[in-house]
């Protein structure tokens, strides 16, 4: 009946959660602002995280031959070079070894 570690774990949830999403309900007060879409960067990267870590060579693959332009970052570069960038900064931070 009382599973003390689920209980746990979604209040641990709800402490995340909840205050995340009044910030975000405050930075949609001004949508057009230039930080709230580097928050929102920030937050959409955070949450596809775990889906890049898997699947991004696929990803790359699929990227290299696509006509997507990311419009929205400066100078409107491809999608394949953003997934080279984001595929060079994963293998960059788990290859660094201390000599």
């Amino acid at each position: 009946m009382n599973n003390a570690p689920a209980i746990l774990r979604s209040l641990i949830i709800y402490v995340v959660c909840v205050p995340l999403a009044f910030f975000v309900g405050y930075l949609l007060t001004n949508p057009l602002d230039y930080s709230t879409f580097a928050i929102f960067g920030v937050l959409a990267l955070v949450l596809v995280f775990p889906l890049l870590l898997r699947y991004h060579y696929p990803w790359l693959l699929f990227s290299w031959h696509g006509a997507v332009v990311l419009f929205f970052l400066k100078g409107a570069p491809n999608l394949c070079l953003v997934m080279v960038v984001l595929s060079l900064g994963i293998f960059g931070a788990g290859t660094h070894s201390e000599s």
